[in-house]
C-alpha cells in the first residue's frame, strides 16, 4: 500500500478548512402566523393577532380568494387601537396577493372581505 504524499494530504486538509469555513447565515424563520377562511354566504372574516417581526418590525399579510370568487381585500389593524396600518387586495385572474407593512412595533390583526359572498380568506404573519 502506498503511503500518502505530503501533497495528497495539505489538499485534504485545505479542502476541509474552506469547507469549514463556508457557513451561510439562515434565514429568519416566521415566528408567528394567523389565518382565517369566508365560509360561502358570509361576508368576512378574522384573524387571531400577531406580534410585528422584533427584527423587521413588519407583518406579511396574504389576502386569498376562491377560484370563482370575486375580490378579497385583507386589512391590518392595530390590536390596542384599531387603526388601520395597511391593506391588500386580491381579483381575477390571480388567486393571492400579499403586502409586507413596515415600521409597526405592537400586536395586529386582519379582517378579510368578500363582497360577493364566495370564499377566501387571509393570512397575517410576521
Amino acid at each position: 500500500m502506498r503511503k500518502p504524499t505530503r501533497s495528497a494530504l495539505t489538499a485534504v486538509s485545505l479542502t476541509a478548512a474552506v469547507t469549514a469555513v463556508i457557513v451561510l447565515p439562515a434565514a429568519p424563520a416566521l415566528a408567528d402566523s394567523t389565518s382565517c377562511s369566508i365560509s360561502n354566504g358570509v361576508y368576512s372574516c378574522s384573524t387571531g393577532t400577531v406580534r410585528a417581526n422584533s427584527v423587521t418590525h413588519s407583518v406579511r399579510v396574504i389576502a386569498r380568494k376562491a377560484v370563482f370568487g370575486g375580490s378579497v381585500t385583507c386589512r391590518v389593524h392595530d390590536s390596542a387601537n384599531g387603526v388601520t396600518v395597511g391593506q391588500v387586495k386580491v381579483s381575477a385572474p390571480q388567486l393571492s396577493e400579499y403586502r409586507t407593512i413596515g415600521g409597526l412595533y405592537g400586536r395586529y390583526f386582519a379582517v378579510c372581505i368578500n363582497g360577493s359572498r364566495n370564499g377566501g380568506g387571509g393570512d397575517l404573519e410576521n
